[in-house]
């Protein structure tokens, strides 16, 4: 589980898709944070030469919301078998389980009125 290496790739590519400066990702973690990032901490939490300087976990919710991008709590949960969803994931699967239950509710009121329409005759 050394994932040292592999989040500075996935955090690569997450600024490289996102299209924005590594300035603009320091910035926007700043607000979020309201803490001072700057981009050299970005530039040196992705430097193979620079082993002591660790990215943060702390900051991975709002590196994650300025580059729009989720792969690196994607790849986190997926070591420890876990996955991640998205809100439309989770509101897809509720509407699974009310279509479920709606089902069942359904099934029981028939066989119901089954007794009651037997219990008449």
């Amino acid at each position: 589980m050394a994932w040292g290496r592999r989040m500075q790739a996935l955090m690569s590519k997450a600024i490289k898709r996102s299209g924005l400066s590594r300035q603009q990702i320091a910035d926007g973690m700043s607000c979020l944070l309201r803490e001072k990032i700057s981009a050299h901490q970005i530039n040196s939490w992705l430097a193979e030469s620079k082993a002591g300087h660790r990215f943060p976990a702390e900051y991975l919710p709002a590196f994650c919301a300025v580059t729009a991008d989720l792969d690196l709590v994607r790849d986190a949960a997926g070591l420890v078998g876990a996955r991640i969803a998205s809100r439309e994931d989770v509101v897809h699967a509720e509407l699974g389980r009310l279509y479920r239950r709606r089902r069942e509710a359904s099934r029981k009121e028939g066989a119901l009125l089954k007794i009651l329409e037997g219990g008449q005759q």
